[in-house]
């Protein structure tokens, strides 16, 4: 048994031997190879098998910073003895790699990944770039939240981006109505018109701030005018001087206002000027925003108090007290209460004329304007002196204030006379001139001529001016309704001396004031109008005294009723009448008895027998 078994393991022994050697030997060197006629059925057993070559799963990749991912090897061939690779990066800052080909983003840029076999050195790689990391907006905040802007300007306005390492802090601004308010790519609102807007901030994932804007109308001072540059206020008298602003309708309309001297006027807090004295200054507006000013030059008059003023030996007086104002011939006073009058002003070089505007001398020129006189809504009117044939009427519309002279001629025609006329104007610029016409030698036609603000006349024949006597209108007036009065005398009982009074309105004949008017003297009747009733100043012819002489009385008439029988006296004439707004009568005339004697009446008695005179044609009532 021993045996047997020794002879095997002998037997396997040589077998293996045999084996080795055959592996060993090259083929040439095989024994019993194709030549030696070897066995090639039994295979060769190799003790090693090396690595060809490594590949990976991905040769490009891409990562956030942050991120990761593994990269897988394959060594060829699969069943190569040593399978173990190294792994490696370019830029370890960047990217790194473990031994698992595991490779993580540090920060953004580029790396290349390589994978290295133990056996033989094989390589291969893999192109690894990083982008940053993204991190979202997650709040828009503007600044400010709200805000005001007027119309044409700008607000800027800020966005705030949450977090502050958001990736893309890029925003899009846009209004809710471009109509109210428009916003550019910086944020800058620019108002439009008023209104309320929203105004959106938006970050590029839709995350959006937001800010109300309200547009003003821009209302803030920008300057002031004052409504007069020049003024004129009668002393103690008040003008008001008002505040233009610009814009109309500014926000903050506070002025302070300063006299430059309160000797002469003074303002008060709301721009009313006061006349203290005679003289010239300047009152300023100031604005409390923007300090703006706005001046005016005002001149305070000579004051004209209330009274009863009457032309006396060339001169003015009021109540009996003379005033000492140049010489004046008609007085007039126009609705506003000014007084106007002619003058002949004395200087060291000339007398010239003057017209003179609440006591001071404002117009001058060089024809004589001793004549009738009236005045229309600070316009005044007379008649210059008559023409040698008294072939031409005309009449001066003056603008004291502008400097301007209008020479209406209101009537050219041969052999016509103008010895008695009146005139009347109203608070439009109408202005109503009477007087008569000499058609021919002794027949005369009583005519009232209108000329109307745009200086148009026209001429309406009160009279037939058939009968051989004079008809005239000695007097005209007009009321607050526009109401034209006229006293015509009547020739057309025939020629006797005297003529007949009647009394016109509006071109139509009333009633017959009286019988008989004297016709020596120009003057013989005057009249005023208060409301609808007429009083009537005439002189009357009253008989003979024991000098045979003819009498006269001056008759005061309110409508068809005696007032007042004034005084008696022989040759009383140069009449004029007043009534006051409450119905006081006022006359004026003189008589020649051995003397010139002046009276003032008031409701029938004597109020002023101011001392000789030798003219007078003027009486007016400032109330």
């Amino acid at each position: 048994m021993r045996k047997t078994i020794f002879k095997l393991a002998t037997a396997i022994a040589v077998a293996v031997l045999s084996s080795a050697i055959i592996i060993s030997c090259g083929p040439e060197e095989q024994p019993g190879g194709n030549n030696g006629g070897g066995n090639d059925d039994v295979p060769a057993t190799p003790s090693t098998i090396a690595v060809t070559g490594v590949s990976l799963n991905k040769t490009s990749l891409s990562l956030q910073e942050g991120g990761s991912e593994s990269l897988v090897a394959t060594v060829a061939p699969s069943n190569a003895t040593n399978k173990a690779i190294n792994w490696t990066s370019s830029a370890p800052d960047v990217v790194t790699v473990d031994g698992n080909g595991k490779v993580t983003a540090l920060k953004a840029g580029s790396a290349t990944i390589t994978v290295t076999t133990s056996d033989g050195s094989k390589t291969s790689k893999c192109e690894v770039k990083v982008s940053a990391k993204i991190i979202e907006v997650e709040s828009v905040a503007i600044t400010p939240e709200t805000a005001s802007v007027f119309e044409g300007e700008t607000v800027t306005l800020s966005a705030t981006i949450s977090p502050e390492n958001a990736s893309d802090k890029s925003i899009t601004w846009e209004s809710g109505s471009t109509d109210i308010a428009v916003v550019d790519n910086k944020g800058v609102v620019t108002g439009v018109s008023e209104g309320i807007v929203t105004i959106e901030a938006k970050a590029v994932n839709g995350i959006k701030g937001t800010c109300s804007i309200r547009v003003k109308k821009d209302l803030r001072l920008k300057g002031i005018a004052l409504s007069k540059s020049e003024l004129e206020v009668t002393m103690g008298k008040t003008e008001k001087l008002k505040v233009v602003y610009t814009p109309a309708d500014a926000e903050n309309k506070n002025v302070t206002w300063e006299s430059s001297d309160d000797a002469v006027a003074t303002v008060s807090s709301d721009g009313e000027v006061l006349g203290v004295d005679v003289g010239e200054v300047t009152i300023t507006a100031t604005s409390e925003e923007g300090g703006f000013k706005a001046t005016c030059k005002v001149k305070v008059l000579a004051v004209l108090k209330p009274g009863v003023y009457w032309v006396q030996n060339r001169s003015l007086y009021r109540d009996g007290e003379d005033l000492n104002m140049p010489v004046a011939f008609g007085v007039s006073i126009d609705p506003a209460g000014d007084m106007y009058y002619c003058s002949m002003h004395r200087t060291n070089v000339s007398n010239t004329w003057h017209i003179f505007w609440n006591g001071v001398p404002y117009l001058r020129f060089s024809e004589n304007c001793n004549g009738t006189y009236s005045t229309s809504g600070g316009g005044y009117y007379f008649i210059p002196d008559y023409n040698d044939d008294h072939s031409v009427l005309r009449t001066w519309k003056i603008d004291p204030k502008a400097g301007e002279i209008k020479d209406i001629e209101v009537y050219r025609g041969p052999a016509h006379s103008f010895w008695i006329n009146d005139m009347a104007a109203d608070s439009k610029g109408n202005l109503y001139l009477a007087g008569y016409i000499e058609n021919s030698p002794d027949y005369y036609t009583a005519t009232l001529w209108k000329i109307d603000p745009n200086d148009n006349v026209t001429k309406t024949s009160l009279s037939s001016g058939t009968s051989k006597s004079v008809e005239s209108v000695d007097a005209v007036a007009l009321n607050k309704n526009g109401d034209v009065f006229c006293l015509v005398w009547d020739g057309s009982y025939g020629y006797d001396g005297y003529c007949y009074l009647y009394l016109y309105k509006n071109g139509k004949k009333q009633y017959l004031v009286t019988s008989k008017c004297s016709r020596q003297y120009t003057q013989c009747c005057d009249m005023a109008v208060l409301g609808n009733d007429v009083f009537i100043l005439v002189n009357e012819y009253n008989g003979q005294n024991t000098s045979n002489e003819k009498t006269f009385k001056n008759q005061v008439y309110k409508n068809k009723s005696a007032l007042y029988d004034l005084k008696h006296g022989v040759n009383v004439y140069s009449m004029d009448i007043a009534v006051t707004s409450k119905g006081d009568v006022y006359c004026s005339g003189f008589q020649s008895s051995g003397k010139n004697q002046y009276y003032i009446w008031k409701n029938g008695k004597v109020l002023y027998t101011p001392s000789e005179v030798m003219f007078s044609n003027s009486l007016v009532i400032l109330e």
